[in-house]
């Protein structure tokens, strides 16, 4: 039971998307700035919508994320983050600079138009890098971008579609990339348990996932399903975390 008690922490501080997980993004802390995120409540023109700002207020939005948008801290001194865009079938990682980030230009009169769309990030910043890794990618190791912003980083877990989603009730709806950023190798895990037939995709999905640094098995959780613990291979079930 206690080992369990710890799987289910280490996953309630996992990052997950926009705006459900917001809680879980990393504060920074860079040149007497202290940069924390906020949630905009789910009411009004800003509603959903999360941002990273100067702890205090004051002042403009740095960054204001949208649905499915996760942070993550890259190499000391930046922040990466990640999102699909469903519609060209890619992941997209977008990594900028904590010093070089500045406030949002006309962040109320863009709001309107960025809280009904399906762009992920709203910023005024310069990015330091942009990559794109392919979605849907067949199950196996694959050769995607290096990120030398994020190359401290001994790997980056991303949630993909499955490499044939859709297209029958028994393949994967998802996959789990293992991204190596230094070297920009991919390890694709399709979740061989998670398909069509035995959840309704939408309405369940899975969130977050992360590895535990004993067992080095990917644990996670998601929407309207259980915490689980996957099996050596990444991808099938081991257990559920009751």
């Amino acid at each position: 039971m206690a080992k369990e008690t710890s799987l289910r922490k280490l996953i309630d501080s996992t990052v997950g998307p926009a705006p459900w997980y917001w809680s879980t993004f990393p504060p920074f802390d860079v040149g007497g700035r202290q940069l924390r995120w906020r949630f905009l409540g789910t009411k009004g023109k800003c509603a959903h919508l999360v941002v990273l700002e100067e702890k205090g207020g004051g002042s403009q939005p740095l960054l204001a994320l949208n649905t499915y948008a996760r942070p993550f801290p890259a190499n000391s001194g930046y922040l990466g983050i990640w999102y699909p865009m469903e519609s060209q079938n890619v992941l997209e990682i977008v990594i900028f600079e904590l010093a070089g980030l500045r406030s949002i230009k006309g962040f109320s009169d863009q709001l309107p138009d960025f809280k009904n769309s399906s762009v992920p990030l709203l910023h005024s910043s310069p990015m330091s890098e942009h990559l794109r890794i392919p979605d849907r990618l067949p199950a196996g190791p694959h050769k995607g971008p290096k990120a030398r912003h994020a190359y401290q980083l001994k790997e980056l877990l991303l949630l993909a579609r499955g490499p044939t989603v859709f297209e029958d009730d028994l393949s994967a709806a998802v996959s789990i990339y293992d991204w190596r950023p230094a070297t920009g190798d991919v390890e694709v895990l399709p979740q061989e348990w998670f398909t069509a037939k035995d959840y309704d995709l939408g309405y369940q999905w899975i969130t977050r996932v992360t590895r535990h640094p004993e067992s080095s098995h990917i644990i996670g959780g998601g929407i309207r399903i259980g915490d689980f613990e996957l099996a050596d291979s990444g991808k099938n079930l081991l257990r559920w975390l009751s």
